[in-house]
């Protein structure tokens, strides 16, 4: 999450010192002082900016409220909706990616009543034609959520499953619980992230449906870095932009508890784990962490690795495994059907895990997002798609990316870690590297996704999350 977040500001920042000359084209002609600004100009300063782009994100958070013309101006792709997508259409005005918005160029701001005219001659029927309620806005009203979600994930998604909803009456109501680092690589453990995985999974599971209904008011926040911090200092402050937890005090009214070890988390989040259970994924096919997270999204099973020191504790504390992975996949003939469906096997394990998830999970999914995420090699020890003793970065920093789990587990994303190349066997990938699979089939895999995905979206644009993980696969810099 906090690389997404990263990504948007970063752009506005670049783009900050351009701007577009509001006024650079000659104006529509107008009669009686009849004033027009252009799409795009949300804050009426004659010059389109990184300004403006930032006014309508703050909009969307609830940050500031906009009047009727900066709604009207702010809607530059004119789908009455006032939402990010148009912040980042101004951002690409503003560099150059574009040189008009679908609004068109110029809008009408205000109109000034001209001169009087002689009366005309009486209407032959005297009703008088109803008034619309905004005259220069009549019939091009921009609407946009008002409902108490502020980013999306706290929304019922329409295009996915939904059934699927945490347990938490044994928590504390109105409380955030505050986790610090350690809980994530407790250090009486040895196995890298297995417990970074399940933690983050379940704060996506939790952290959806807060604020939703009454029942729903606890959450967790998870603090490793400075940033962190003053991320929670705003939304705890008084008036933050989270108003929707509470109508009176926002974040600023919930009770904060500090977790700070693994055994204060396990006694807290025990029951709530008890619910979900597990999810098993095989460490000898990586690619099934991802599936277990697609999973965890619409069923809420926590991702767990097979035989994992994690696994035994949970299974010792009564957290049950609703599914496993294990076995499921192996590297198999081309043309015999992958475990449980009609799909021909590509030979690949790693490939047939994730057709198997598209065949038996993707329509319960969301059909707005797809996850683009490293999957579970990282976190196997002796894991290296290059050859090397022990990976060298395999517990380093957020190389791991589950620090964005809980924001795509929020979403029911899809997952899935693909080598984008075509024609090219895919480093992490045994059977395209011995030939038992056909060099190409990551890429092959990634399309059908894509295809699956533009279908059930019926062609309209969504959000692709992530990126390739360049820096431990599918790339010739092994130094990275």
């Amino acid at each position: 999450m906090k690389k997404v977040i990263a990504v948007f500001l970063a752009a506005i920042i670049a783009v900050g010192v351009m701007t577009v000359p509001v006024f650079a084209q000659e104006t529509p002609a107008g009669e009686y002082g009849t004033h027009y600004v252009k799409y795009g100009d949300v804050n009426f300063d004659e010059v389109i900016s990184a300004a403006d782009a930032l006014e309508i994100l703050k909009s969307v958070v609830g940050k500031v409220n906009l009047t009727d013309h900066q709604i009207q101006v702010a809607d530059v792709n004119n789908d009455d909706v006032v939402a990010a997508a148009d912040a980042l259409e101004v951002l690409r005005m503003v560099v150059g990616k574009i040189t008009t918005f679908e609004a068109g160029a110029y809008y009408l701001l205000q109109e000034e009543t001209p001169d009087p005219e002689p009366d005309p001659e009486p209407d032959p029927d005297p009703t008088p034609d109803p008034e619309p309620d905004d005259p220069v806005n009549s019939g091009n009203i921009a609407e946009y959520d008002k409902s108490n979600s502020v980013n999306g994930a706290y929304e019922k998604d329409p295009t996915a499953d939904t059934s699927f909803v945490t347990d938490l009456s044994t928590l504390d109501s109105n409380t955030v619980y505050r986790l610090s680092s350690a809980p994530l690589n407790p250090s009486q453990y040895t196995t890298p992230l297995d417990f970074a995985r399940l933690i983050y999974s379940l704060q996506g599971l939790v952290n959806r449906d807060f604020g939703m209904d009454e029942n729903h008011t606890t959450m967790i926040a998870i603090i490793t870095e400075t940033a962190d911090v003053g991320w929670m200092n705003e939304m705890t402050a008084e008036g933050s932009i989270l108003q929707y937890a509470n109508a009176e005090t926002g974040l600023s009214g919930l009770t904060e508890k500090r977790i700070n070890t693994w055994d204060d988390f396990l006694n807290t989040f025990l029951p709530v784990m008890k619910q979900c259970g597990m999810i098993l994924w095989d460490g000898n096919v990586p690619a099934t962490a991802n599936v277990a997270a697609t999973i965890c999204g619409v069923d809420g099973y926590l991702p767990v690795l097979a035989n994992s020191p994690l696994h035994t504790l949970l299974v010792e504390k009564g957290v049950p495994v609703k599914q496993s992975l294990v076995g499921l996949f192996k590297n198999g003939q081309k043309g015999t059907a992958i475990s449980g469906t009609s799909i021909a096997s590509t030979g690949s394990a790693k490939n047939d895990a994730y057709l198997w998830a598209l065949e038996n999970y993707f329509h319960r999914c969301s059909s707005k997002y797809l996850a683009y995420t490293l999957d579970g090699a990282i976190c196997l020890k002796g894991y290296s798609a290059y050859g090397y003793a022990d990976h060298p970065t395999a517990v380093l920093g957020g190389n791991h990316c589950l620090s964005n789990h809980d924001y795509l587990i929020a979403r029911r994303c899809f997952f899935f870690d693909l080598a984008p190349y075509g024609g090219e066997a895919a480093c992490d990938d045994p059977a395209q590297k011995n030939g038992q699979a056909a060099a190409g089939t990551d890429n092959a895999t990634m399309l059908k996704i894509f295809q699956a995905r533009y279908d059930r979206a019926n062609g309209a644009f969504g959000a692709l999350m992530g990126f390739p993980p360049w820096w431990c696969k599918y790339t010739n810099d092994k130094n990275q």
